[in-house]
């Protein structure tokens, strides 16, 4: 049977911490607890690609939908309402899975830095400052840069794009009117200027 869904969201974000209404109950049943008070509280939901657990929350002057991070509703919950809505949630444990509020400190990114220098005895655990630390996902296209600027500077013909790319010639011309409106691929434009 499916689930009912609620008409008035704020049956579902109950809680109110502070730019954001979340649902802490069910943020707590999604943690593994089983290492005990003091070790680290394992997020056991949904991830971002940097590993940070992720809770979806929404805004508390608009209703917009977001995701948050868990951590930082957690240390909000923590240090109470008056706690700013853009404190930065450290990690004492240095394990970006832990949500344990007893882990957690605001500070900001010299703290960060700081605390890793002092847990490895190098700046971001090895890597040059400013390194990106994670794998940023590799972007793929469907159809080749070089010839989506081609087809939109008119130096390939719509017949010659339709062809290589197994499409009827009125696609490939209503892409081409929808690069030059500017309604797919902007960037495109942004190279004819």
């Amino acid at each position: 049977m499916p689930r009912s869904k609620s008409t008035n969201w704020f049956e579902n974000y109950p809680d109110v911490l502070g730019n954001v209404r979340v649902n802490l109950s069910s943020i707590w049943s999604r943690i593994d607890f089983s290492a005990g008070p003091d070790a680290c509280w394992t997020w056991n939901g949904g991830k971002h690609r940097q590993g940070y657990g992720m809770f979806s929350a929404r805004r508390t002057h608009d209703g917009h939908k977001m995701m948050v991070t868990v951590h930082r509703i957690l240390l909000k919950e923590k240090l109470g309402p008056g706690c700013s809505d853009d404190v930065d949630a450290v990690h004492t444990c240095g394990n970006m899975w832990c949500v344990n509020p007893d882990h957690l400190i605001p500070g900001d990114a010299k703290l960060l830095v700081q605390m890793q220098y002092d847990r490895n005895g190098k700046y971001n655990c090895g890597r040059p400052l400013g390194a990106i630390s994670y794998t940023p996902r590799k972007q793929r296209y469907k159809y080749e840069l070089d010839d989506l600027r081609h087809l939109a500077r008119g130096q390939m013909s719509v017949d010659d794009f339709a062809i290589k790319y197994d499409m009827k010639s009125w696609i490939a011309n209503h892409m081409k009117k929808n690069i030059l409106a500017g309604e797919k691929y902007p960037w495109i434009l942004r190279e004819m200027k």
